[in-house]
């Protein structure tokens, strides 16, 4: 008498074999589309398979713990060597107007102006504390943001202790800079509004051109920052220039995208953090946004690797091609 096995055995074997059927279909189909589209889907899987491995969501988390730690040091010592220059509120109010271009929930601005006025009244015997404090945060920070970025890039070579903390001096010399050069344009920005330009009548603030460079502008300086991290972090020169620039590109995209999402979701009460986290609720926006911020740069530097292994392979691929068309003739 046949067991209960041998008898569903041949039923078993009619499930399998349509399984395989279907799953031949799908990458028959899956092939289909991604030469349709020229490889777009396959670089994409590529970058997210590279992610998962990569145990990106843990570093966006990490990063998003040190950078709260080193958020309100970094701001204390440019309010303060700003402060050299021009006067301490002129200093943190053009440090905020550039912030809120960046902080997507003003509720987060208005938390972080409030405890940095809080600290600043009393930065006379902070101003040594907050520059070696700033120093070593924004160093911790850009440790794990060239250790994760560089993760990305197999073929890159490793980081050491002496080049991270170099990148992060660089990194602190270039955001003062930045931050000095903006408070000397700041009387010049205030002025524009007074000259009158107008197109067809209308003025100038108040045209499409105008909505449209107040669009492009902000996208375009994400973008070369973007560009600038997959060209300047990555321990590796085999990275080619249009990779970089896609995954910058999409990088950037993906910013904007993730602070107009944050941005409409608490003003329109989907993410009320108050309801759970009371006091601490700009804080949680805060960590929240560190985190996806961190995520789209890492997701940015595998994808930039995606896409060179793949237009790499696709050079190769065609160098080989007209190698055998010459061997044949």
């Amino acid at each position: 008498m046949a067991t209960w096995k041998e008898k569903l055995s041949p039923y078993s074997k009619a499930v399998g074999d349509k399984k395989d059927v279907w799953q031949a279909k799908l990458k028959q189909a899956y092939y289909k589309i991604n030469s349709g589209l020229k490889g777009v889907p396959g670089i994409v899987r590529h970058a997210f398979t590279n992610l998962v491995r990569a145990r990106v969501p843990e570093a966006s988390a990490a990063l998003a713990y040190y950078g709260l730690f080193s958020i309100f040091p970094a701001l204390i010592a440019i309010v303060t060597i700003g402060s050299l220059f021009v006067d301490a509120d002129v200093a943190r109010s053009t440090l905020f107007q550039a912030a809120s271009g960046i902080f997507p929930v003003p509720e987060t601005i208005a938390f972080v102006d409030a405890q940095l006025s809080a600290v600043l009244r009393v930065r006379g015997a902070l101003t040594a504390i907050a520059a070696i404090s700033l120093i070593w945060s924004a160093s911790n920070v850009i440790d794990k943001v060239v250790l994760n970025v560089n993760r990305a890039f197999p073929n890159s070579s490793p980081s050491g202790f002496f080049r991270n903390r170099g990148l992060a001096l660089i990194v602190i010399v270039i955001i003062l800079a930045l931050f000095l050069a903006s408070v000397m344009l700041a009387p010049l920005i205030k002025v524009l509004p007074a000259f009158k330009f107008a197109i067809k009548g209308v003025p100038f603030l108040e045209t499409r051109l105008w909505k449209w460079i107040s669009l492009v502008v902000p996208l375009f300086f994400k973008f070369v920052m973007f560009y600038i991290t997959y060209t300047w972090l990555p321990n590796s020169h085999s990275i080619s220039r249009k990779a970089r620039a896609y995954g910058a590109l999409v990088a950037a995209i993906l910013w904007e995208g993730v602070n107009k999402a944050l941005t409409w979701a608490i003003s329109r009460g989907f993410a009320n953090y108050e309801l759970v986290y009371g006091s601490l609720a700009s804080v949680m926006v805060l960590l929240f946004w560190i985190y996806w911020v961190g995520y789209i740069l890492f997701f940015g530097a595998h994808l930039t690797n995606a896409i060179n292994y793949h237009y790499k392979n696709n050079m190769a691929r065609k160098k080989f091609d007209v190698v055998m068309e010459d061997s044949a003739l």
